[in-house]
């Protein structure tokens, strides 16, 4: 498979989650250990982002922020608008059929 065939796929895959959001899985931590609270080792199984989030797991509450892993080439350094990743998702996603445009109306 070419470079450039391999970071179109990989860049349809990003497009996805930042339109539809990431589809997390839990995943083990390794040997990264929290000083206080619980960790919590997520990664999606779209893109490969990994998530870690620190809570009390007595009381579900957050600690602190997320921390983010972005796999190679996901960071948008121009800082793109969720509706012009929604627009790029939704034209590859109407060349391959998967949505429709309504009718015209009368």
């Amino acid at each position: 498979m070419s470079d450039r065939r391999r970071r179109d796929e990989r860049t349809e895959i990003y497009n996805t989650c930042r339109t539809l959001r990431h589809a997390w899985e839990p995943i083990s931590p390794g040997d990264r250990r929290p000083k206080f609270g619980t960790l919590a080792c997520l990664r999606c199984w779209r893109c490969g982002m990994i998530r870690y989030d620190k809570f009390s797991r007595l009381t579900g509450d957050r600690i602190g922020s997320l921390s983010y892993v972005q796999p190679e080439g996901y960071k948008d350094s121009e800082r793109h608008s969720m509706a012009w990743y929604r627009a790029l998702w939704a034209e590859d996603m109407y060349d391959k059929g998967l949505i429709v445009d309504a009718p015209d109306a009368p």
